[in-house]
């Protein structure tokens, strides 16, 4: 599959159109098109990756405009599976590269996950907001 497609209703009706597309190099070429008028991004690495940090380094370039702007998350998933890597050594590699953003470690099978990493997307996005109003 090349895209995944979601809308979710939040509380007070309002709705967040959620678009996901795989990692593969023969895909990346739809980041950018995907990436296009969102308001964040929700970075996912599988930390059974055979080298999860340099696939997290392909994102980080790749979506460096919102990263830059503080408009994205990372999720961690498969911790259980690969006890060498922790949330602490994604940490340290962001802060060697100057980059502060929250990790969170998720299982995307569950929905209080899935639900984790746009809440906390959502409320990053709303600081970035304030603080533009205020500027």
């Amino acid at each position: 599959m090349a895209m995944d497609y979601g809308v979710l209703t939040l509380e007070d009706e309002s709705k967040i159109f959620l678009y996901g597309t795989p990692g593969q190099e023969r895909l990346k070429f739809m980041w950018p098109i995907v990436a296009k008028g969102a308001m964040g991004v929700v970075i996912l690495i599988s930390n059974n990756h055979a080298h999860p940090l340099a696939a997290l380094d392909e994102y980080l370039n790749s979506f460096a405009d919102f990263i830059d702007q503080g408009r994205a998350v990372i999720g961690i998933s498969h911790c259980d599976i690969n006890a060498d890597m922790s949330i602490g050594d994604y940490y340290t590699h962001l802060q060697q590269r100057a980059i502060s953003m929250p990790v969170f470690s998720v299982d995307m099978r569950k929905k209080q996950d899935v639900l984790l990493l746009l809440n906390g997307l959502l409320s990053i996005c709303e600081i970035h907001k304030q603080t533009e109003v205020l500027s």
